[in-house]
């Protein structure tokens, strides 16, 4: 039996310096059956909506296989080039209606998510991301590819080759090449040995099948087909998974070619990456290069500085992979800490430009792993000793320095102070940090309304404050913490991606004061306006936004649909809750980890307002088990247990509960003043809390 994978990408693939968007390949994998049976329904339908539509309006344009783009039909015409126009209403319903009825004939839709490590030339990154989806539906769908003797690839022929040289001369023949290579490459790799492959390129506006996944595509990443998107089994590929394929699956013969051609930054690059591999012989050859061979590069100044340049880069890239990665914070640190581990066991001196990006680095995992550090042995106080002695080598200029040394601290003060419930600390230890800061840019300030940095101080000022007024019910501190956030929003850039980050703490502070009217006005001001609550959860539940930013912006407004009722000002329609409670169900599916652990605890808060008991307790026991030793999850598994312990009005879980709380104030001096300040004891029945009050006894944003 046949068996089809049809592909289509999206994005230029291009280096995010250059350009910044997704870009990915992707598409559906079918049957032989199925793959006819989606050519006839397409055919017919385009001729039913063609005679649909102009039967009442005449003036609209007939649509024909060539304008079957999703972008075209999705906005109305095509915003990158002239020419053909169609009613947007319509072709969006052209684009839904297409899904409804195709969408039995497809055993899987899929994607590309993340790049590979070398992202350099984009035709070179597009194949990789090609043959990463090519392997990971291999593998995925391995069971139903042993029946069968043939998977045939049709994929979208680019409209944008990045070629040179005579590849450039000869499109035909590079296709050509690229198509037996690609086979080559995945035959050596990991098919089945009875399974013949064929790779098939094709111009899209000439096959059904590629203007589907052209559709499918663009319909994964826009919120607004949901509807049609959400039953089908959909998996996404994660690059980093699968790229090693496309380089033969022999590490050791890569690194060594890299090095005869004396590419040695990429060579070390790539034997980063190898070390994260959990194949051994990847780790093998990574550590043999990088303890045999780079060392003697690393002595030459040239070369150091090129390499903490790419080296910087290629972490950077690491850590913007930790929302979407669970393991990409674990990459961080063995990446991170290789060199430096080298530099001790081979007493090799490590340049500082190196060094202190390693260091730096480790501090965004200190940071973001959820674990509070000692601060006196934290990676935080090596890079603060590290930058004191060698700062002026790496950055001459002495505002880079400060900036350089000021940003790590912000960093740091996730591990070392919040983390910890350090709250009063920070303010003791940060305001010193603004008031100079303050006074040695104050003439600047005056005419300079911009500055990022700045912004960041006061925001993060303004944490600790809101935190310390939240635990001790300080009015005041809440409200000057009021008033730093509106400095920090004042001094941002206009499109920074912290504004709305910024506005969501703000509304937590009018959360915690019970201010409905400013809490209103300023989620106005994050999304369009409004006129009422059921208009509000209808905005964001179209918004075209990331599944992280969407997941935030419901929290926010779950925190104003819980005021609103609380104080019966603005309540939800029943329609509305139904639907409130149909995304939070969507979402209280995805994970356990921050915030959708605090998403889960509100939903099981709304359910059992709204009478639902046995449905608030099976969210509570998704959450009822810390993911890690850190103050925040250990306090989130308790806390759930609380809402339950109240819920069924029994005392079984009172031991667990008293153990967290009684280790937790024995270990952190921050948690124990917390705890004096709620009244929170570690003998449970003296806690009287509602369960009202237990869904808000962390503290600020921490509930």
């Amino acid at each position: 039996m046949k068996y089809y994978l049809c592909v289509d990408e999206k994005g230029q693939f291009e280096h995010d310096l250059f350009k910044k968007e997704k870009s990915t390949v992707g598409g559906f994998f079918c049957n032989e059956s199925s793959y006819y049976k989606i050519e006839h329904t397409f055919e017919n339908f385009l001729k039913e909506f063609n005679k649909q539509v102009t039967q009442y309006k005449p003036h609209i344009p007939k649509l024909t296989k060539s304008e079957l783009h999703f972008r075209i039909l999705h906005c109305g015409k095509d915003p990158f080039q002239e020419g053909f126009t169609y009613p947007k209403d319509k072709g969006q319903q052209f684009i839904k209606e297409i899904l409804s009825k195709v969408k039995n004939n497809l055993l899987m839709i899929c994607h590309t998510s993340g790049k590979s490590p070398l992202y350099l030339h984009p035709q070179h990154n597009y194949v990789i991301a090609l043959i990463s989806l090519i392997a990971g539906v291999i593998t995925n769908q391995k069971e139903i590819l042993k029946g069968s003797n043939e998977l045939i690839i049709k994929i979208a022929t680019r409209n944008k080759i990045v070629l040179s040289g005579y590849a450039q001369e000869d499109k035909e023949k590079y296709q050509s090449i690229l198509k037996k290579e690609i086979e080559e490459t995945l035959r050596r790799a990991l098919l089945p040995a009875e399974l013949e492959i064929k790779l098939e390129f094709l111009q899209a506006k000439d096959n059904y099948h590629l203007i589907l996944a052209d559709f499918l595509l663009g319909a994964m990443y826009d919120s607004i087909y949901a509807e049609e998107i959400s039953p089908l089994p959909k998996k996404i590929f994660d690059i980093n998974q699968f790229y090693h394929i496309s380089l033969g699956n022999k590490p050791e013969r890569i690194l060594s070619d890299l090095q005869k051609n004396n590419n040695i930054k990429e060579a070390a690059l790539l034997a980063l990456d190898f070390y994260n591999n959990k194949e051994e012989k990847y780790q093998e050859s990574a550590k043999s290069f990088l303890y045999n061979i780079l060392p003697e590069f690393l002595q030459r100044k040239d070369f150091s500085l090129e390499f903490a340049s790419l080296l910087d880069l290629f972490l950077s890239e690491i850590n913007a992979q930790r929302h979407a990665s669970p393991t990409s914070l674990e990459d961080l640190k063995r990446t991170s800490s290789i060199l430096l581990e080298i530099e001790k066991e081979k007493n090799l001196y490590l340049p500082p430009s190196i060094k202190e990006r390693c260091l730096y680095y480790l501090v965004h995992y200190e940071a973001h792993s959820g674990v509070s550090a000692d601060p006196q042995n934290s990676y935080s106080q090596q890079y603060e000793n590290f930058f004191k002695d060698n700062g002026h080598l790496i950055y001459p200029s002495l505002p880079e320095r400060v900036s350089k040394r000021l940003e790590t601290k912000l960093i740091a003060l996730q591990s070392l102070y919040f983390n910890n419930f350090l709250f009063e600390d920070i303010i003791k230890d940060f305001e010193p940090e603004i008031n100079l800061y303050e006074q040695t840019f104050k003439i600047l300030h005056q005419r300079e309304k911009t500055d990022s940095l700045y912004a960041r101080l006061c925001g993060t000022y303004a944490q600790a404050l809101a935190f310390c007024g939240s635990i001790n019910n300080n009015k005041k501190l809440i409200y000057d913490a009021i008033d730093y956030f509106s400095i920090d929003l004042q001094y941002l850039e206009e499109d920074s991606q912290f504004k709305h980050q910024c506005l969501s703490f703000l509304l937590s502070c009018y959360w915690m004061l019970e201010d409905i009217e400013n809490y209103k006005k300023t989620f106005r001001d994050m999304v369009e306006d409004f006129d009422n609550i059921d208009e509000l959860l209808h905005k964001i539940e179209k918004a075209r936004l990331s599944e992280n930013e969407k997941i935030f912006r419901l929290l926010d407004f779950m925190r104003y649909a819980e005021l609103a009722e609380r104080l019966d000002f603005d309540n939800l329609s029943a329609k509305s809750k139904k639907t409130l409670l149909g995304l939070t169900e969507k979402y209280s599916n995805k994970a356990i980890y921050y915030p959708y652990n605090l998403f889960i605890k509100w939903n099981a808060l709304l359910q059992f307002r709204y009478g639902c008991t046995e449905k608030a307790m099976q969210l509570l026991q998704l959450i009822d088990k810390p993911i890690d030793n850190s103050i925040f999850y250990q306090m989130t598994a308790a806390i759930a247990k609380m809402m339950m312990r109240t819920i069924e009005q029994n005392n079984q879980r009172d031991e667990e509960i008293s153990n967290t709380i009684k280790i937790l104030r024995s270990q952190y001096p921050g948690f124990k003043r917390f705890a004096e300040a709620k009244n929170l004891s570690d003998d449970v029945k003296q806690n009287n809390h509602t369960i009202e009050e237990i869904v808000r006894l962390m503290p600020y944003y921490y509930s």
